[in-house]
């Protein structure tokens, strides 16, 4: 439904200003002006050859001016005259109209009911239509005039008295009147005729009008950019010469709202895909096309499917984990790895919350991360898998954010399984710092561990533990006999300490303790029991070995430095190897210079 406004108030002079017309338009209306004076003669001439009264006989006269007129302006219409040459003929034809008019009221007026005052009304129209409201006033100013002073005369005539001044002012009123309503229904249906004309002008959508035949009558100036047609060359040709071969040529009428599709042929060769709305119009048989050009919306939309594919190919067959989250860090989509990573069905894990499924010691990074985000950041993370019948695999996850028109939507995420690759990684650093052998701690690991203990507060001691006899175990019984020794050595040892005390074992039969915190009577106790420890017989298939043990004792000085620390226990395990022979009560423990930290 279409709602309009009242017209606002518009002053007097613009409301006597004519609705400007086209060349075109102006044309129109002579030639239909042309029909009407070709009519009006005819009549002049049937009522002369009719009537025999002696004075309507006369009427030739204005039939004869009528006709002439209509014959001259017929010619200079014919031969396509200019705009200053149509205002020429136009001043010309409404001259010899009115002159016709006015010998028409000159010759009949015996009867002053006699209708003749109607052709100064017509000529009063006629200036309706060229000039509108103005001349339809000015002209219909001087036909009241003239009928006025035509009653009068008719009435002298027929009754030798004048007529009644009401009677003459009421006819000439009536006739002024009804020019200026002729006129003003000719301005208001050019001022639509103009608004009709302005919207199809710049409308981008094409407007064709097709006649019974479904050749194009009227074209809009949209066919150029959409059809690479000026209107002009449109006009004439049939809209089924317009589509592309195979197209349907038939336009049934749409229901409001629904749209059929067509596909025309640009004039540069290439198709043009058209969205329609047909409206037929019984009267004349022709129908109205309103039609949108879709080309590129299809074009994209093509592209916009395919990329779709694409990507739907890619997210499905992906050898990673692919998922998607929503805003809330729910699962959304999942691809067939991802199921089988997490172990469930895409319908039982969408919906579900990510972090169902995340280890409690890595949700906090991950929650971290999908924040991150939803803020419209890509973030990488490394989490805990947490399954619920209680395995764990390590996973690395990309989330990338989904924005659209500037808002973040949502997150597709990659899970790349990194378990084996973390236990790889573990493996080597483990090795790198560690003993092969015995698992204990190499030196490097032990000198790490040392400097944060004496950067901690509290006393750190170091023990320096070196096996005696042990290359004659090896000499005597080979190297997997040693080996077995050293590995008890390492279990033994381990045994005797707290958890947070480091057992190390540096090369060949040398081992080391650091412990933190501690004082000197803990730590002699310990280094006792470490001699005695070792002492104890080891049991090997076929031998039962024994080996004693040098241990050397160092207790951390101010701001004392790992290596220098453990260089003063290497020292003391030194001097109590060589006083092995000599009974102590530090025999075969010996104590470094005894400092406190």
């Amino acid at each position: 439904m279409t709602v309009s406004l009242p017209p606002a108030a518009t002053p007097w002079r613009q409301r006597l200003r004519g609705v400007r017309r086209s060349h075109a338009q102006r044309l129109a209306t002579e030639w239909v002006i042309l029909r009407v004076r070709y009519g009006a003669a005819a009549i002049a001439v049937l009522v002369v050859w009719l009537v025999r009264d002696t004075t309507r006989s006369r009427l030739w006269v204005a039939g004869l001016v009528l006709l002439v007129t209509a014959a001259l302006v017929h010619l200079a219409l014919r031969r396509h005259p200019t705009a200053r040459q149509l205002t020429a003929i136009s001043a010309a034809a409404f001259a010899a109209d009115t002159m016709a008019t006015l010998l028409t009221l000159a010759i009949v007026r015996e009867d002053p009911a006699d209708p003749v005052t109607l052709v100064a009304l017509i000529l009063a129209i006629e200036a309706a239509l060229r000039w509108q409201v103005l001349g339809a006033l000015l002209v219909g100013l001087g036909a009241a005039v003239a009928t006025a002073v035509w009653t009068q005369l008719a009435h002298l005539v027929a009754t030798g008295a004048d007529a009644p001044l009401e009677y003459a002012a009421f006819r000439g009123t009536a006739t002024l009147l009804l020019a200026a309503m002729v006129g003003a229904m000719v301005q208001a249906l050019e001022s639509a005729r103009e608004r009709a004309q302005t919207v199809l002008e710049l409308s981008p959508e094409v407007i064709l009008t097709l006649d019974a035949d479904g050749r194009i009558v009227t074209a809009n100036p949209a066919t150029r950019p959409v059809l690479g047609h000026a209107p002009d060359g449109l006009l004439g040709r049939r809209w089924q010469d317009l589509l592309i071969s195979g197209e349907p040529g038939a336009l049934p009428e749409t229901p409001t709202g629904e749209l059929i599709t067509r596909t025309l042929r640009h004039a540069a060769g290439h198709p043009v895909w058209l969205e329609c709305s047909v409206r037929h119009q019984p009267r004349t048989g022709g129908s109205t096309v309103i039609a949108r050009d879709i080309t590129a919306r299809l074009a994209s939309q093509r592209q916009r499917e395919e990329s779709e594919q694409r990507f739907r190919a890619l997210f499905d067959h992906h050898l990673d984990a692919v998922f998607g989250l929503d805003g809330e860090g729910r699962i959304s989509d999942v691809n067939p790895a991802c199921t089988r990573l997490l172990g469930q069905g895409a319908e039982q894990l969408i919906g579900t919350p990510a972090d169902t499924f995340i280890a409690p010691a890595t949700r906090p990074v991950a929650k971290a991360a999908l924040a991150r985000s939803l803020a419209g950041h890509a973030a990488d993370v490394e989490v805990v898998l947490e399954f619920a019948d209680g395995g764990q695999r390590h996973a690395e996850l990309t989330l990338l954010p989904i924005v659209i028109d500037g808002v973040t939507t949502g997150v597709f995420g990659l899970a790349e399984d990194i378990t084996e690759r973390t236990r790889r990684e573990a493996e080597l650093a483990f090795r790198a710092g560690h003993d092969a052998l015995t698992g204990l701690p190499n030196r490097t690991t032990l000198l790490s561990h040392l400097g944060r203990r004496l950067a901690e507060a509290g006393t750190t001691a170091v023990l320096f533990i070196d096996l005696d006899g042990f290359k004659a175990v090896n000499d005597a019984h080979g190297h997997a006999a040693g080996d077995a020794v050293l590995v008890a050595t390492a279990h033994r040892l381990r045994g005797m300490v707290r958890s947070d005390d480091l057992v190390a074992r540096l090369a060949g039969d040398e081992f080391c303790i650091v412990l933190h915190p501690t004082d000197e009577p803990a730590t002699r106790r310990i280094a006792e029991r470490s001699a005695a420890t070792l002492r104890e017989p080891v049991h090997v298939p076929g031998a039962t070995l024994r080996v004693g043990a040098s241990v050397g004792l160092a207790l951390a000085g101010p701001a004392e430095r790992a290596s220098d620390l453990l260089a003063r226990a290497d020292a003391a395990m030194y001097a109590a190897k060589g006083r092995r022979r000599s009974p102590s009560s530090l025999d075969p423990v010996t104590s470094g210079d005894r400092r406190r930290r």
